[in-house]
């Protein structure tokens, strides 16, 4: 069995707290019955399904296609183009494939892939000359498909751009984060890198420790706000690694692995800074659960200087650790 880290827990008992103490570790913009198996995915997104309103309400396409992976954008767009000059094309054949110029008789999937390939040349308004609409009823269809093909497009472009423009940071956290040695004591650490070549300045962590704990045989979420040895950096060319030390002060003082078990711990994280390219404040939230914690290690270095004198950064390193012999 772990040893216990040297002292006792210093987390109060509710019954114990000040009115002012409760409210801190109930108002964090989770509620204190919140329960499951995380509050906060490794993504960044909420744990939260929400129920009780039309799918029609709580849709947002904009947002959804905006937020999409990019394979999945590109993909629906291909859907999405083939689908529409489908649909033309069978209007065009249902009006008969005698009403587009330059058509040629045969087989029923001869129209249908010369329609389709018309209503391509339509909705892209490319119009190769080789067809064309000659009759009012093909006109009037081929009219509306162009209308489409420009509203669409226009639609097409502004998600594309809002994708491209849209402010994110893309900040690589280590896997796990660690018990480690710190000074006479003991720390908890995780660390963390910029992905990208960008500048990331003025960057600022907070991080927030949440316990399932059981006041008056009810199961309460509770939250403690953990206090870092430096919350805040101006540069980050590097990596970062966050520190708290686990001072009699600390709700991690006292505790083991199997108890923040029992608690169903989980470290709430959020990184924010400005972001040079975008001009703006961007922010990256993850989490590490209790089991994601590594006791008795170190992380190891993940840049050094070349033999030119300049420093490389090895983002493959940020989750390297090494055990260590004392015990936590």
């Amino acid at each position: 069995m772990a040893k216990r880290l040297k002292g006792l827990s210093m987390i109060e008992p509710f019954s114990q707290q000040t009115a002012q103490q409760r409210r801190l570790s109930e108002d964090w913009g989770f509620s204190s019955k919140s329960q499951g198996k995380r509050l906060l995915n490794k993504n960044g997104s909420f744990n939260i399904k929400r129920i009780g309103s039309s799918e029609w309400n709580a849709l947002s396409l904009y947002q959804h296609l905006l937020a999409a992976p990019w394979w999945l954008f590109y993909l629906l767009v291909v859907v999405v183009f083939v689908g529409v000059n489908c649909f033309f094309a069978l209007l065009y054949l249902a009006i008969g494939i005698e009403s587009i110029n330059g058509t040629n008789t045969g087989v029923w999937t001869t129209h249908f892939y010369q329609s389709f390939f018309f209503s391509v040349q339509t909705i892209t308004t490319v119009g190769y000359g080789g067809m064309a609409p000659q009759s009012v009823a093909a006109g009037v269809v081929s009219s509306f498909e162009a209308l489409t093909g420009v509203l669409g497009f226009a639609l097409a472009t502004g998600l594309l751009y809002g994708r491209f423009s849209r402010p994110s940071a893309k900040i690589l956290f280590s896997q796990n984060a660690i018990i480690a040695p710190f000074e006479d004591g003991w720390s908890f650490q995780f660390r963390l890198a910029n992905e990208r070549s960008n500048q990331l300045v003025n960057l600022e962590a907070n991080v927030i420790m949440s316990t399932l704990e059981t006041v008056d045989n009810i199961s309460k979420r509770r939250y403690y706000q953990i206090e870092l040895t430096a919350s805040r950096i101006f540069f980050f060319p590097l990596n970062w690694t966050i520190v708290h030390p686990i001072t009699p002060e600390s709700p991690l003082h006292g505790k083991t692995a199997a108890d923040l078990e029992k608690l169903d711990a989980e470290f709430l994280v959020l990184i924010k800074g400005y972001d040079d390219s975008f001009a703006q404040e961007v922010y990256n939230p993850t989490s590490y659960k209790w089991n994601e914690i590594v006791w008795n290690a170190r992380f190891v270095t993940p840049f050094y200087p070349s033999a030119a004198g300049d420093t490389i950064m090895d983002l493959g390193a940020i989750n390297r650790y090494e055990t260590v012999g004392r015990q936590a």
